[in-house]
């Protein structure tokens, strides 16, 4: 019997394993419920084998929930809850499921600390974007801190509470430039083109696909005219996007600079002439 092609980025399916919840629509020999899990480590790399030298295909943040379908020697094989994404992490990146986040992190990079004391035992950094179950605040000389679940200390002026979000997604991934760059990279210690431009909408609450070509199809409206570009109008190459800081900039992860960087649009647009051609599309958000 045929069926129909699902994305297996976004479908988790194998020949031997597959989602109960796509009994009837992929071949498999065997189907499994899902348990859930959350990352339990600061930055999580996903891979698309069970192994570390496989191609790094994303990164997920401490704290994002995913779904386990197989554990088996030292990998599991996941789903993320926030943009289905489907990959291999190592099995000691995981945790269970605790109560939602109640902070998140605006600043580029923040410590976690085993007090709440600048002069104390770091104990992790993590990333703009990570979310933390704030459980107290506390002050020492005058600086104040939130205490995690985990019983860390952050500076509270590194933090929002997840009701309070910016408009302007832009403004994050300014902040992220000079960031290097790192295929599959999602996070302020590196990060790549689409890996960015998730980032920066999370940031302002809001759950776009990983991959630019995902992006190119389902975020926000298409725009035929380029000289009508504005700020946060995305701009698509095959295998690559670039946000409009204005109507003659962007910003974008590449591998030209290596890093996050600002340049106008017209000197990438003939940069990637002779290889990922003209923009296939812009599209505003």
């Amino acid at each position: 019997m045929s069926k129909p092609n699902l994305d297996p980025r976004l479908y988790a399916y194998r020949p031997d394993l597959a989602d109960e919840r796509l009994r009837g629509k992929v071949n498999s020999t065997n189907f499994v419920s899902a348990e859930p899990a959350k990352i339990g480590i600061n930055i999580a790399d996903i891979y698309a084998k069970p192994d570390q030298q496989s191609p790094r295909l994303s990164q997920l943040l401490f704290g994002q929930n995913v779904l386990v379908f197989e554990d088996r020697n030292g990998f599991c094989w996941i789903q993320a809850v926030d943009d289905d994404y489907v990959g291999y992490t190592q099995s000691t990146n995981l945790q269970p499921v605790t109560n939602p986040a109640s902070h998140y992190v605006t600043a580029n990079r923040t410590f976690a600390y085993k007090d709440a004391d600048l002069k104390s035992p770091v104990s992790g950094v993590f990333s703009m974007g990570t979310e933390f179950i704030i459980t107290d605040t506390l002050e020492t000389r005058g600086i104040g801190y939130g205490i995690t679940a985990e019983g860390d200390a952050i500076f509270m002026h590194h933090l929002s509470p997840v009701y309070e979000r910016c408009r302007d997604y832009v403004v994050f991934a300014e902040k992220l430039i000079h960031t290097p760059y790192l295929w599959g990279g999602a996070s302020a210690f590196g990060i790549d083109c689409s890996g960015l431009v998730q980032l920066a909408f999370k940031l302002v609450g809001r759950l776009v696909p990983r991959d630019s070509d995902l992006q190119s199809q389902e975020v926000g409206a298409v725009l035929t005219d380029r000289q009508n570009l504005r700020r946060g109008d995305l701009v698509f190459w095959q295998g690559h996007v670039a946000i409009a800081i204005d109507t003659v900039n962007v910003i974008h992860a590449n591998g030209a600079s290596m890093d996050v960087c600002i340049e106008p649009l017209q000197a990438v647009i003939e940069r990637f002439a002779n290889g990922s051609g003209e923009p296939l599309c812009i599209r505003r958000p």
